[in-house]
């Protein structure tokens, strides 16, 4: 039986407010070896991790993030609502991502563009993540994946690219998603079967499953052969070495 490795989904998110330098620091408390986060861009060109589209659920206020200033945001309280002891916590920037994570901590970077995004935005979050990761010099820590596969093909056929994968969350990747240069699938864990997997790995992808947070689920993905489980609570999967 395969030994899938743990990715703690945006940060840790059941013990820590999602996307936020808390929860990075429990994943290293936690021993964690990766982490997925989001990632969008501010009005003002500043790539910071936040998951919806608008402030409200997780962030006080109101408004789209990519039509506000990275200042406003950062002037935000991002962690009250997950509880008071959170309160000092704000929208951190990839670039307080990278500081935070210590030397071992890797990251799944999921990019998240929204209708409203044309071509010259989206490919201005491409190119800034790149940069920054580029310029922090931890390219072999960093994975970037999509939903949107268009914007993950445009990566993957660019020079010197960042490893990069599809996100599939309602079908099973498509035949023209297994002919892309990709290196990661990242699945919603009902659309994992151990043949899909058993083909990623003859075309030297790995699988990822997301979002397992029960024991015999997650038996069920290493049974499977999976690589990787994304998890928004890592401790009741398996002991964190």
């Amino acid at each position: 039986m395969a030994n899938a490795g743990i990715c703690g989904h945006r940060g840790v998110a059941a013990r820590a407010p999602e996307n936020t330098l808390a929860g990075i620091a429990l994943a290293r408390r936690l021993g964690l070896g990766m982490v997925e986060v989001d990632l969008r861009l501010t009005a003002d060109g500043r790539v910071v991790l936040h998951h919806d589209s608008h402030l409200g659920r997780t962030v006080k206020g109101r408004g789209r993030i990519g039509d506000l200033q990275y200042e406003v945001l950062r002037s935000i309280d991002a962690g009250s609502w997950f509880g008071p002891g959170f309160a000092d916590q704000r929208v951190p920037t990839l670039e307080e991502l990278f500081a935070a994570s210590g030397p071992d901590l890797a990251w799944n970077l999921e990019l998240k563009v929204d209708p409203e995004d044309g071509p010259a935005r989206r490919s201005l979050l491409v190119r800034t993540v790149h940069d920054l990761v580029a310029e922090a010099g931890v390219g072999t820590r960093a994975l970037l994946t999509s939903f949107d596969h268009g914007l993950i093909r445009e990566i993957a056929t660019q020079p010197a690219a960042l490893p990069c994968g599809f996100i599939c969350g309602d079908r099973p990747p498509s035949e023209e998603d297994w002919a892309a240069p990709v290196h990661v699938f990242s699945m919603r864990y009902s659309l994992v079967t151990r043949e899909l997997v058993r083909r990623a790995h003859r075309s030297q992808r790995t699988v990822h499953a997301w979002t397992v947070n029960d024991p015999s689920r997650f038996g069920a993905m290493q049974g499977f052969g999976v690589d990787v489980v994304i998890s928004d609570d890592p401790t009741v999967l398996a002991p964190i070495p």
